[in-house]
């Protein structure tokens, strides 16, 4: 049983997607050259995903997720940030470097993506799946662009940074303290963080809680060794100027009115072990979001798609009934031509919050 265990674990993380169409390039009206691939659904079709990712991630690290959307049902499209993974660089000479540019950026590069590459027909929902970073982005998107998705999944979004061990009441003495260093000069240097903190940014998870996991769970492990392999696709920890910015649209998008006015029916996933994000953001967004569902996953860590299978396994059962309901509500609201609501009533086995 075992063997049968880490084999599957093992296809499941390495074996690359089928159909998959590897690097495919566009250019945004920005001029930012962002890499992406495709994946077609298996089975019968039920919509399209758009896969983003977190701070320092890519495509590659996202193989079993992309391949249980694609059971599901969905075309998958999947682009890497334009800094990260295979996308373009602000500064070539040093592709490390994560820049300080506001994360507002991103959001017309995923409207050009969307809107030129994905060009999707709308006869079958249309989902954001967006994890950590992927998941400030995409809230900004979805405030800005409110019509284009039917849907998203969030898993552990950067609504607000945690407070990293200190006191609430501090937090904008800590905010001040990283605007002085930022423009001090300090705007390019990497931050000198624990390396908690760069474990969470980076995949999630730390060498304390990696001693609780299941040793059959190559998940972690598998990105790990992902990341030794393409060290050209890495970049260096949050720069002050990053985090400085990050700071900035964080206070944007969670704006009541502007969390009240995103129309996508949206899931949000926070991580119980969180030692990045604010999961006290994520119930305030799933409160003001009128179609939003939210679920902790008690024992997970940040990194929600490398987990335990057990902790994996709760977070699939969450997507999995969330996409069903989706379509289900897209295709009646479709045939009757009006919007309805989104059963956030409906709290099966007593995963949803309140």
């Amino acid at each position: 049983m075992a063997g049968l265990a880490l084999k599957r674990q093992w296809q499941a993380a390495t074996l690359p997607p089928r159909g998959w169409t590897g690097d495919q390039f566009f250019t945004s009206q920005q001029g930012h050259d962002i890499c992406y691939s495709f994946a077609p659904a298996r089975g019968p079709h039920r919509g399209a995903i758009v896969m983003t990712f977190g701070y320092g991630e890519y495509r590659d690290l996202y193989y079993e997720a992309l391949k249980a959307y694609q059971k599901m049902g969905y075309d998958v499209w999947a682009m890497d940030w334009y800094g990260q993974g295979r996308s373009g660089r602000a500064d070539p000479k040093h592709p490390d470097h994560p820049g300080h540019g506001d994360l507002s950026c991103h959001v017309e590069d995923l409207h050009d993506f969307v809107t030129t590459v994905v060009k999707h027909d709308r006869q079958t929902p249309l989902v954001l799946s967006a994890h950590s970073m992927a998941g400030h982005i995409g809230t900004l998107y979805l405030e800005k662009h409110k019509d284009t998705f039917d849907g998203a999944i969030m898993s552990a979004p950067l609504l607000d940074v945690y407070h990293m061990g200190f006191p609430s009441v501090l937090r904008p003495v800590l905010r001040g303290a990283f605007r002085i260093a930022s423009a001090l000069g300090l705007r390019d240097v990497p931050t000198p963080m624990a390396d908690k903190l760069w474990r969470s940014f980076n995949h999630a998870a730390g060498s304390a809680s990696a001693a609780l996991r299941n040793p059959l769970n190559i998940r972690e492990q598998w990105g790990d060794l992902i990341r030794q392999w393409q060290t050209e696709w890495q970049i260096a920890r949050p720069s002050f100027g990053w985090i400085v910015s990050t700071f900035n649209t964080t206070d944007k998008i969670m704006q009541p009115e502007a969390l009240r006015g995103i129309r996508a029916k949206v899931l949000i996933g926070s991580a119980g072990q969180d030692g990045l994000v604010d999961n006290e953001a994520h119930k305030t967004a799933a409160r003001l979001i009128p179609g939003a569902r939210h679920v902790t996953i008690k024992n997970a860590h940040h990194g929600m798609w490398q987990e335990t299978d057990a902790n994996y396994a709760q977070w699939m059962w969450c997507v999995r009934r969330f996409l069903s309901d989706l379509g289900t509500n897209f295709h009646k609201n479709a045939q009757h031509g009006k919007t309805g609501d989104f059963g956030r009533e409906d709290k099966p086995r007593g995963l949803w919050a309140a």
